[in-house]
């Protein structure tokens, strides 16, 4: 992954958070429209780093860890572009920086593995799935932090301060499972896909990473499942969410870490 142009898709999605929250305290849109246009540039940015690893040349698609949080990071960008121009300013903020921290992660991350073969086609689906649930289930993760942060101000009876300009509790709570349940189902799509074309779980070292991803999706059915049937919210929702999400990170990431870093061996 090239360092400068990581490290200007940091710079500009930092740039973008700083004139969210401007226009969150100010109130101009000047500055919404010149963080829509920085968080665009970051975006674009980071998609010219990724485009080496995502062509599908040959038919194969290898991402490092550094690529796999920058993908990430991609998704998490563009739902808060979107959360930007529908006037969410506050949560776009906070994700932008998310981004932001995500490529700079990747800046020190020097993995280095050797493989013989890379994967083929068929996995290309199934990495993409596992990077977009991973990206939208950060997105949830996100949300239900500052859903908490609002919530406890509110109980408290304390100023809002910049909290103020998140949307209502129900509207940013139902934001929030929804995420949950999109990024549910990409991770069932993730999972179904892996267990249809990765052929040896041994071999290529991902026992832990399939076992995490299983827990993690076991539970996020649950919340989802409770927040059906039980009408679960508040802190009993917060702990399974930031419980399936600290598993799926393991997953995701760790399984990558340990693979390239200790192992120094990759699948893709």
């Amino acid at each position: 992954m090239p360092t400068l142009p990581t490290y200007l898709a940091s710079l500009l999605y930092l740039v973008a958070a700083g004139l969210a929250l401007a226009s969150v305290i100010r109130g101009q849109p000047w500055f919404t429209k010149a963080a829509n246009t920085f968080g665009a540039l970051a975006l674009l940015t980071q998609v010219f780093i990724l485009a080496p690893a995502i062509s599908n040349t040959g038919h194969a698609l290898s991402l490092t860890l550094a690529e796999a949080a920058s993908l990430v990071g991609a998704v998490v960008a563009a739902a808060a572009l979107l959360g930007a121009v529908r006037g969410r300013l506050g949560a776009a903020a906070v994700a932008l920086w998310f981004s932001a921290a995500m490529l700079a992660a990747g800046t020190v991350s020097h993995s280095t593995y050797t493989e013989q073969t890379a994967p083929g086609a068929e996995l290309v689906a199934h990495i993409l799935l596992s990077a977009l649930a991973a990206g939208l289930l950060s997105v949830a993760a996100i949300l239900v932090l500052l859903l908490a942060a609002q919530s406890a101000r509110l109980r408290q009876r304390r100023p809002l301060g910049l909290l103020a300009a998140l949307p209502p509790l129900e509207t940013l709570e139902g934001a929030v499972f929804r995420a949950v349940l999109g990024g549910f189902v990409l991770l069932s799509l993730s999972l179904l896909s892996g267990f249809l074309f990765i052929q040896n779980l041994f071999a290529q070292h991902l026992v832990h990473k399939t076992v995490l991803s299983i827990v993690a999706w076991c539970i996020f059915g649950t919340l989802l499942l409770g927040r059906h049937r039980f009408g679960w919210r508040g802190r009993q929702a917060l702990r399974f969410l930031l419980a399936g999400y600290v598993t799926l990170a393991l997953a995701y990431f760790g399984s990558r870490f340990v693979l390239e870093g200790i192992l120094g061996r990759h699948w893709g």
